[in-house]
């Protein structure tokens, strides 16, 4: 992951990923984003608990 945003009142997070692709996931709790980004492999966290759990649409 290149960058990775978050909008606390929406619940939504964008993600860019290295490749350039930009992806919007929602809804994602502030929790959820919190245990993201205090993560030892945000790879691992995010393959886990949000790639194919969260609904998501590609964006860019």
């Amino acid at each position: 992951m290149a960058t990775i945003g978050y909008d606390p009142d929406a619940q939504v997070m964008e993600v860019e990923f290295l490749s350039g692709a930009v992806y919007r996931y929602a809804p994602v709790s502030g929790i959820l984003y919190a245990r993201l980004r205090t993560a030892p492999s945000l790879g691992q966290f995010f393959d886990a608990h949000i790639r194919d759990v969260v609904p998501f649409t590609r964006v860019a």
